[in-house]
């Protein structure tokens, strides 16, 4: 019999997975509309530049549209990059024939860009790194003067998913710890970075629960990659008991833009 962790691989890798991204992006169209009027405030003084944006660990890409809309009628390149091979995969299927997009996979923190960014953005993925300021700190030289550093993160945790956590028995591991919006704001300003400003955004929403099973296969195997095969195992079926005869699982999404400018 095939695991569950087997069954949730197969959802990530199918075009299931992808059509469900697109009705989950849908659902969320307020916060889009948020998320994309802030991309085109951190690029409206670069008029005339060919606009440069990267996108740390961008996962399956779902701001990469927003980018694009960000750029208007004004030339754009945004870099993608992911350290997870599943990611890329992603990545690679959904945006496949986009010259305008290089797909890289690497490590954030020891990676640079081969022209300075307009904007770097990174949602819901600073717990994964060892050292935020580090990351920070590698980030800020490759920004163009006036250029933005944006961070999504979760006004509550940093990763909102807080049954999803404990299904994995993950609340008090160092890899999910919580990175609170003060503590980001100090590190930023440690670095340099000292004009930053914070905005509420609330994501919450309904989804089906089928769509909810789908996405969590892109963070099972994207966040929890340290997990050995039995705890996965364990964890998922969790999942599934805990949704069980759900036809409609609601999100709880309070998040935070950090807004970091740099000095023009």
């Amino acid at each position: 019999m095939n695991s569950v962790t087997d069954q949730y691989r197969r959802v990530f890798n199918s075009e299931h997975y992808l059509a469900a991204f697109e009705r989950f992006r849908r659902l969320t169209m307020t916060a889009s509309a948020f998320w994309r009027g802030k991309f085109a405030d951190a690029l409206r003084s670069f008029d005339g530049e060919l606009l440069t944006v990267v996108d740390v660990a961008s996962g399956y890409g779902r701001f990469v549209p927003l980018f694009d809309k960000a750029f208007g009628s004004r030339r754009g390149r945004i870099f993608a990059i992911d350290s997870s091979p599943l990611m890329i995969h992603a990545l690679q299927r959904r945006f496949q024939g986009r010259n305008d997009i290089t797909i890289v996979q690497t490590e954030a923190q020891t990676w640079t860009p081969p022209t300075s960014a307009h904007l770097t953005f990174i949602s819901e993925a600073l717990h994964l790194f060892a050292s935020p300021r580090q990351l920070f700190s590698r980030i800020k030289p490759y920004l163009a003067p006036g250029g933005t550093l944006m961070l999504r993160v979760s006004s509550h945790a940093q990763i909102s998913s807080i049954e999803w956590l404990e299904d994995f028995g993950l609340l008090n591991r160092d890899k999910c710890r919580t990175l609170d919006v003060p503590s980001l704001i100090q590190m930023l300003n440690e670095c340099g970075i000292t004009d930053v400003s914070t905005h509420p955004v609330d994501e919450s929403s309904w989804m089906p629960a089928a769509d909810y099973r789908r996405m969590l296969a892109a963070r099972s195997f994207s966040i929890l990659g340290s997990l050995s095969s039995e705890e996965m195992e364990v964890g998922l079926r969790k999942v599934d008991r805990r949704i069980a005869g759900q036809k409609r699982i609601w999100r709880s999404s309070l998040m935070t833009a950090v807004i970091a400018k740099v000095k023009p």
